[in-house]
């Protein structure tokens, strides 16, 4: 017997099992950082909900100054503190057809996380507003 051609059978079949295995667990890594930071943002985003001040702040914000959005960033990137990622937050009426779009985040990433938050006084959504955050890497 030619036990040459037999250790190339088993190294051959180990090659193929080690890349089959590569190729399972790197699509799963990427899904669960997608998994953190997208819970990470809605913990965040749950907080200000909570928050009193914060909650009147957005509710009347006028859309022409950006200081709650500036305000829910800082929220965003002390809350996660994971400097890999940057972001953006749009604030919009509940009634409003377009809130944030392509001009809040770079195009040239391959992934932006987001999330949305609504924000009301009442059941009734009278005067209420619409957090949309973006995320991405640096």
């Amino acid at each position: 017997m030619d036990k040459r051609g037999i250790w190339r059978v088993i190294e051959a079949t180990v090659a193929v099992l080690i890349v089959i295995g590569a190729l399972f667990f790197m699509p799963s890594q990427k899904s669960e950082n997608q998994n953190k930071i997208s819970e990470k943002i809605r913990e965040v985003l749950n907080e200000v909900a909570k928050d009193n001040t914060q909650r009147n702040e957005i509710l009347s914000d006028d859309n022409s100054i950006n200081n709650v959005e500036n305000k829910i960033i800082l929220n965003l990137k002390t809350g996660i503190e994971d400097p890999r990622y940057e972001y953006n937050v749009a604030v919009c009426d509940f009634s409003a057809v377009n809130c944030g779009g392509a001009s809040y985040y770079p195009s040239n990433k391959e992934e932006i996380y987001t999330e949305e938050r609504l924000i009301s006084t009442s059941l009734d959504n009278s005067n209420s507003k619409i957090i949309k955050v973006y995320a991405w890497t640096k």
